[in-house]
């Protein structure tokens, strides 16, 4: 996805779609990502990962008015 690489750039070594979901009546979806996080030359922080996450969160519900839950 390349609004995860424009967040985490070479941080984020993969993006995958783990689960989506389809409401049978509201016809919503919902899908589940996983992001794995690396770095070869250094270790990664909680705290810098959470601050990617949240950034990752924000552009999703502004760039494409999505509803996290």
């Amino acid at each position: 996805m390349d609004l995860v690489r424009d967040v985490a750039s070479d941080l984020a070594q993969d993006v995958k779609l783990v689960d989506e979901f389809v409401h049978p009546k509201t016809g919503r979806a919902s899908r589940c990502y996983r992001i794995n996080y690396c770095s070869m030359d250094r270790n990664v922080t909680h705290a810098e990962i959470n601050g990617i996450q949240d950034r990752i969160r924000s552009r999703l519900v502004s760039e494409f008015g999505v509803t996290l839950h």
